[in-house]
């Protein structure tokens, strides 16, 4: 009987508790402003309720921040009519960064914002911000103002620098001006220059592109013949890069696309003669027709002269402007030479077809020659064992009788009862040797190395 009465008395206070809990939520309930409930909604102001457990050690910090960032959030960007984002083609994902960016510098400059109050109970803490969105659109104005000063003095400092023929201080001064204007380029930005309003944005971008225009490419040889092996010349591929006046530019980075088995790449930028030139070095490929191609660079420009996302964005080049370059290849050609001109054919067969087979022309002509060869035989025949032996060296030289090459011929003997016929063994010996590994391993060096 006790048992029952004790689990009994036990119910009747857990009952009790939970109605005193729900007593208490409902006065809690009750106590709470309309704020808290929902969060207001006006055509004068932006609204941010901020909502932290008090968990959290910084909690009226934390819900001010939520607060502020709730009003950002109902700050929509919307893109004028005649701001520059409708007034240029741009695509769906720079339309998503720019609204994305302007949402962020809306964050960064959010002020002139109010306190409205405050609610806390034993959890939560709760706060309520509001701004006024004419305060908001008149700081924002004021700062768009200041941002259009500081855009019109890089703007007149860049058409200096174009009269002065500084076209890369030009580009990079257009660059600074577009710059300050990024978070109000949802915005009509208007500026009155020779007695004419212009939108500020659009013509920082048409100028920029008229110094693109502005710039020719000549190259210093529109064709360049090559001997596969040799070095191709240092100055040869190169472009010159002028103004309208034929004035040379300097400053401005030019890539060079160099496509053989693969692709070579490389920006250089032009010295003060306005010149650019491209070091291919030793020409590794026999392709008989290559090409260089030769376009402004002026992404580079962008990436040294800001981080902006939006101003590359807007800013990047679709130039046309290019110089092609045509390096025509051929084989090196090869005059050969003997010691002795009592020599077998099948010596000067053989070594013919090894220097066909390893990517040389053999010309009968000295004068047409890019090497030499010459070829030395020794031959000393025994009577007593009927042997004739062969050996010599084999040296290449260059145009300039500059020796490249030497080897020597290991000695061969042939054996024969006929003297004929064991001279004719000797030489098959060392044509043999001159064939399989004398002229692979020269190729090989004077290719490669």
């Amino acid at each position: 009987m006790r048992i029952h009465v004790y689990i009994s008395f036990i119910i009747i206070l857990i009952l009790g508790s939970a109605c005193s809990s729900s007593r208490k939520l409902e006065k809690e309930l009750a106590m709470r402003p309309e704020w808290v409930k929902k969060t207001p909604q006006s055509p004068f102001f932006y609204n941010g309720i901020g909502v932290v457990s008090k968990d959290n050690p910084n909690y009226k910090e934390v819900a001010r921040k939520l607060a502020l960032e709730n009003i950002s959030n109902e700050i929509s960007v919307n893109i004028a009519g005649e701001s520059v984002m409708n007034s240029i083609e741009t695509n769906t994902s720079f339309q998503q960064e720019f609204r994305q960016q302007i949402k962020l510098t809306s964050e960064k400059y959010l002020e002139g914002y109010e306190l409205v109050d405050s609610y806390e109970n034993e959890d939560y803490y709760y706060v309520y911000y509001q701004l006024s969105k004419s305060k908001y659109q008149e700081l924002k104005r004021k700062r768009m103002e200041q941002a259009k000063e500081k855009s019109v003095l890089f703007y007149k400092n860049s058409k200096e620098a174009l009269k002065k023929g500084a076209y890369r201080e030009s580009m990079n001064a257009l660059i600074q001006s577009l710059e300050p204007l990024v978070e109000y380029l949802d915005q009509k930005i208007e500026f009155t220059e020779n007695d004419s309003v212009k939108n500020l944005p659009l013509l920082i971008l048409q100028k920029y592109k008229d110094v693109e225009k502005k710039l020719k490419l000549v190259p210093v040889n529109k064709s360049v013949n090559v001997v596969y092996g040799e070095f191709v010349p240092n100055g040869s591929i190169g472009v010159h890069v002028l103004d309208q006046n034929n004035q040379p530019v300097t400053g401005i980075p030019l890539r060079f696309e160099y496509k053989t088995l693969y692709t070579q790449t490389k920006t250089v930028v032009s010295n003060v003669d306005g010149l650019a030139a491209f070091h291919i070095g030793k020409m590794n490929s026999k392709i008989v027709e290559q090409f260089v191609r030769v376009t402004p660079d002026f992404d580079v420009v962008l990436q040294q002269q800001t981080n902006n996302r939006i101003v590359r964005g807007l800013l990047k080049s679709n130039a046309v402007n290019e110089a092609l370059i045509k390096v025509s290849v051929r084989l090196p050609k090869v005059y050969i030479t003997f010691s002795d001109d009592d020599l077998p054919n099948v010596l000067n067969s053989s070594l013919k077809n090894a220097l066909l087979m390893n990517e040389f022309e053999v010309t009968s002509k000295k004068e047409d020659a890019d090497l030499i060869c010459e070829l030395k035989i020794q031959e000393t025949y025994s009577k007593l064992i009927l042997t004739h032996e062969v050996g010599g060296s084999l040296n290449f030289y260059d145009k300039h009788q500059k020796l490249i090459y030497s080897a020597e011929i290991p000695t061969e003997k042939g054996v024969h009862v006929a003297r004929k016929t064991a001279r004719q063994l000797a030489f098959e010996e060392i044509s043999a040797q001159i064939k399989n590994r004398l002229i692979p391993l020269f190729s090989t060096r004077y290719f490669e190395d």
